[in-house]
């Protein structure tokens, strides 16, 4: 499944037209496909392109044929890994002044629990961290798993936003494309060593 941003006119509930935001979601059925159609987003239309990490239970339409909530957390199947999204951002404390920084803390992490090491991928200024498994688990254990790593980086104090590491409905960035968050210079999207 593939999420991109979006921004439309609508009302509010006084009447009153407003900006409002959203994602547009996509389902493909192959992997392959889906990266296909997010590099193609990303370098034709110039979309900030994500991908949801849970598999789905099921795709529902609407009258309109637009997939209806198919991100939702009961609408969630199994998963195949676990993650960390750490930011990086120069004016919170919850987040590191730089990316080699954030690199720093991640390798002094996983030494200190030695784990295996991860997948890390440069969302454009901050990590995403992939740890993957074998076999996919399903959503309930995996959240209770989830909610458990989430506790270790906690106490490890690693600055790791903690609404992702246990959301099974997470969408992050997809590789080889750009980060275009408004404000801020474009970045590109990339798979990086650990």
């Amino acid at each position: 499944l593939l999420s991109m941003p979006t921004t439309w006119w609508g009302t509010n509930e006084n009447g009153e037209r407003v900006e409002k935001h959203g994602h547009k979601q996509y389902a493909f059925d192959t992997v392959q496909a889906a990266y296909e159609a997010a590099i193609f987003a990303c370098n034709d239309s110039g979309d900030d392109v994500f991908y949801a990490l849970g598999a789905l239970k099921e795709l529902k339409y609407t009258p309109k044929g637009k997939l209806d909530g198919p991100r939702k957390v009961a609408n969630i199947r199994e998963l195949r890994a676990f993650w960390l999204d750490i930011d990086v951002k120069a004016d919170d404390t919850k987040a590191y002044l730089s990316q080699r920084e954030a690199f720093i803390a991640l390798r002094g992490f996983v030494k200190q629990h030695a784990l295996p090491a991860p997948y890390v991928v440069s969302s454009g200024v901050g990590l995403h961290v992939y740890w993957p498994l074998t076999e996919s688990i399903p959503s309930e254990k995996w959240v209770h798993y989830a909610e458990l790593f989430k506790r270790i980086t906690e106490d490890a104090g690693l600055k790791a936003d903690p609404s992702r590491t246990a959301d099974r409905a997470s969408i992050l960035r997809v590789p080889d494309t750009q980060n275009r968050k408004p404000r801020r210079a474009v970045t590109p999207v990339e798979v990086k060593v650990l």
